[in-house]
């Protein structure tokens, strides 16, 4: 085990975040102000700029800093590049000790985890603060400090006892305010280098954990159901993303269901209009599932303080029995719907955004068309429909589970950043260089993989079935002509066809599975030399049926 003996120690962060939207991931803050509240040697520190872009030279900048411990925030879209970085420079520079955490790190449940990544020293799993405070020390003074007794870390032969952090047991600290400062340096270098208008988000964390286990979610990783609400006032928090026109995303499991939190945003309320804003300063990104008569009160002050409101609902699937299946909680869709309707009547400027997840148990191709014409009613202005992605600390990890109901998975390769982007976008990967080795755009944070499950009743042509519906809505919502009868009369006239197209397709990425190993979630482009999103593939089989290019 490494032993630093610097006086005064470096510590640099990685936390890369090309994935669009972007978002400026708070992690360094986090850990560092409760060190420095409840931490014993917070003065043999020196706190190193995070890094959150991939740059060739990353590895001569971390070792030109004189970096002594180097820590790395990983999640499915950047754990290959960031590891790809920090095993070169444990090659370069062996007396770096490195600790990785983040949703992405299986080190305790993983056996063979520190064979394939032998240049770690240490992971923390579950909550990290009390484990990187526990670890610092330990750095400081190894002697005092027993390894042995550092709850949530592995090392090599050793998995520690998990213990659940609780807020209450320590003085409050704020990862915002704290350090403000040089959290503000750090944020204005974020945006300035993605562009001043580019679209940031920050975010915001009232509340750890969730008390449901949906097949689908690691929100808690099979840990702990308890929910651990932080002790600070959060107006001092809010007041300070209105001074300084940030923008964070509420990233709370079941935003509505704690006590503070309708009071919270009535606070946002009111501070924009103190400050006559015109963006919102904190808004929810998951909204309580069984709470829907104060979430629809949430709905209301925000479509008040945003005109223009973009109400997002989490759906996964409109049906009780996918529901059941998946063991999402949620009101019946009948009530949901009626809720989403009024919220619509009462603001009829808002945009209303559900998400699906693609390829349920249960799902049929005339569930698939009648989920989307069920949209048609409220309206709803833009369906996001995300593949399921099989999380390695979700209840669907379990191979019993997916025999259960009938689902397997499948590698793929998703070239997108995240669904949505524009097939002209620089972004695009190089189809050249994907030949040449298609772990060249995933090392540099463009790309990444996913294990995506879906049911075996309807296969990889549901899957892609589903993408072209909801690929048609969204091209269609704004035409005056667009609703149900509208939509019952395409499906009528064209649903086929397009079962038929998925079928076509799906017969191709099995084609690219038995020469790569993995499904290419993107259209090889050859002549432009890039692979854009799958939209490119799909738009050409909805331009034959709505008669804008020839069969």
């Amino acid at each position: 085990m490494k032993k630093l003996s610097r006086c005064l120690m470096r510590v640099k962060f990685l936390a890369f975040s090309d994935t669009k939207p972007y978002s400026f991931n708070p992690i360094t803050y986090w850990l560092r102000s409760f060190y420095e509240k409840n931490g014993t040697y917070s003065n043999e520190y020196e706190w190193l700029p995070t890094e959150y872009f991939y740059e060739d030279n990353i590895v001569d900048k971390i070792l030109s800093e004189s970096t002594d411990i180097l820590c790395l925030s990983v999640y499915l879209w950047n754990f290959e590049s960031m590891m790809r970085v920090a095993r070169e420079v444990s090659l370069r520079d062996p007396s770096i000790s490195i600790i990785v955490g983040g949703p992405e790190c299986h080190a305790h449940t993983e056996d063979d985890w520190f064979d394939k990544y032998d240049f770690v020293d240490f992971a923390v799993y579950g909550d990290g603060e009390k484990a990187f405070a526990d670890l610092l020390d330990w750095h400081v003074d190894p002697e005092k400090a027993s390894l042995d007794s550092i709850p949530n870390i592995v090392y090599r032969d050793h998995v520690a006892k998990h213990a659940i952090f609780r807020f209450r047991e320590w003085e409050e600290y704020s990862p915002y305010l704290d350090l403000s400062d040089e959290f503000l340096a750090e944020y204005k270098s974020f945006k300035s280098k993605v562009g001043d208008d580019a679209f940031v988000y920050l975010p915001y964390e009232r509340a750890r954990g969730c008390m449901y286990s949906c097949a689908f979610c690691d929100w808690q990783g099979g840990l702990h159901y308890k929910v651990n609400s932080r002790i600070n006032d959060y107006k001092p928090e809010i007041d300070f993303f209105v001074e300084n026109k940030i923008r964070s995303m509420h990233i709370d499991a079941n935003v509505g269901m704690l006590k503070e939190d309708l009071p919270l945003y009535e606070y946002v309320y009111s501070k924009m209009q103190e400050n006559d804003l015109k963006f919102i300063p904190t808004e929810p990104r998951n909204m309580a599932k069984l709470h829907k008569d104060k979430v629809a009160k949430i709905y209301d002050i925000l479509c008040k303080a945003s005109p223009n409101y973009n109400v997002k609902v989490s759906l996964q699937s409109i049906y009780d029995d996918v529901l059941s299946y998946i063991d999402r909680p949620d009101v019946p869709w009948d009530k949901h719907k009626r809720i989403i309707m009024k919220t619509k009547s009462d603001h009829p400027g808002i945009k209303v955004v559900p998400e699906l997840i693609m390829g349920l148990p249960g799902m049929t191709y005339d569930r698939v068309n009648e989920t989307h014409l069920e949209f048609t009613d409220i309206p709803m202005t833009h369906i996001f429909s995300y593949e399921w992605i099989l999380l390695k600390k979700a209840p669907a990890y379990s191979a019993s589970y997916r025999e259960k109901n009938n689902l397997t998975y499948a590698k793929v390769f998703y070239p997108a950043i995240f669904t949505g982007t524009d097939t002209g976008d620089t972004d695009s990967i190089s189809y050249s260089d994907f030949l040449k080795d298609p772990s060249i755009p995933i090392n540099k944070n463009q790309a990444y993989y996913i294990d995506m499950v879906y049911s075996t009743d309807m296969g990889i042509k549901g899957v892609i079935y589903h993408k072209m519906i909801t690929r048609l809505y969204n091209r269609m919502a704004y035409d005056p002509k667009f609703g149900r009868e509208w939509l019952t009369e395409y499906l009528n006239d064209h649903s086929e066809f397009l079962i038929d197209a998925a079928a076509k397709e799906a017969e191709l990425q099995e084609e690219l599975f038995d020469t790569y190993g993995f499904y290419v979630w993107g259209k090889c482009d050859t002549i432009n030399n890039r692979i854009n999103n799958y939209e490119a593939v799909i738009d050409r089989y909805i331009d034959i049926t709505l008669g804008e290019k020839d069969p």
